[in-house]
């Protein structure tokens, strides 16, 4: 009796690859944590309850607050975010979706600016912190892997930006060193030669309050130049965005 025919098979090479989870670690590194400053009005995108509940179409699907929250996955480390307590929709959202184990908030009645909401929740943070704006967009990915790896390492000042060249530093947060010192200014004003815009940055605990006030100065006093606690040790991002901002 004949043998049928048979089909013949599809090349290895011709099958569409198979799209594998990402893996995550089941518990956070001990004393890693992400900061994440929420107690902002959202005044540029019209005031909504909870900016950081938005879907950009640049996040495919997730919105602010669950986009950095994966990405704090990634990165070993738990998130603190900080939040005002009349924002109830967003802390519902996130006692709703998340595990205690990866993510806490951290409520305040109000702030002046984001590096006074920093500033305010300085107790609770761990041995290596970085801070995360939700609402930016930025490559590689794993740049704060790599930031918290700068910090945690036994020659580091303590204090690590991921930074980018801008022909407008005047709108965005930057460093630049001077002498022997770091100087950090928000939207600075005057002398920028030699200033990097920054996007995130790693810092150690101890830091943190000189720094918030730093910068939080520096916004009181319209862009001036302030000294930050520790040197900086800069890492280049790929690209960097403000999903929010209007100019």
């Amino acid at each position: 009796m004949p043998t049928p025919p048979t089909r013949p098979k599809t090349p290895e090479f011709s099958r569409p690859p198979t799209k594998r989870p990402a893996k995550h670690p089941t518990k956070p590194h001990a004393n890693r944590l992400v900061l994440i400053p929420a107690a902002g009005f959202g005044r540029r995108v019209g005031s909504p309850p909870a900016k950081e509940l938005l879907t950009p179409v640049e996040f495919h699907g997730l919105n602010f607050i669950d986009h950095a929250l994966g990405l704090c996955r990634e990165w070993q480390a738990r998130a603190l975010v900080v939040v005002r307590q009349n924002k109830t929709e967003l802390i519902n959202h996130l006692r709703q979706t998340s595990s205690p184990d990866w993510v806490s908030c951290f409520e305040i009645e109000s702030s002046k600016e984001w590096a006074d909401t920093c500033r305010q929740a300085v107790p609770a943070l761990a041995a290596h912190n970085l801070l995360l704006l939700p609402d930016t967009q930025f490559a590689p990915e794993d740049i704060g892997a790599k930031l918290f790896a700068m910090i945690e390492g036994p020659s580091s000042t303590g204090l690590a930006l991921a930074t980018f060249a801008t022909p407008t530093p005047q709108v965005w947060g930057c460093f630049r060193s001077q002498a022997s010192r770091s100087l950090i200014a928000e939207k600075p004003k005057g002398e920028t030669n030699g200033a990097l815009a920054w996007g995130l940055m790693a810092f150690h605990q101890g830091l943190a309050k000189d720094l918030f006030s730093a910068i939080q100065l520096s916004h009181e006093t319209g862009g001036k130049w302030q000294t930050l606690p520790a040197t900086v040790e800069p890492l280049a991002l790929d690209h960097f965005v403000d999903l929010t901002r209007g100019d």
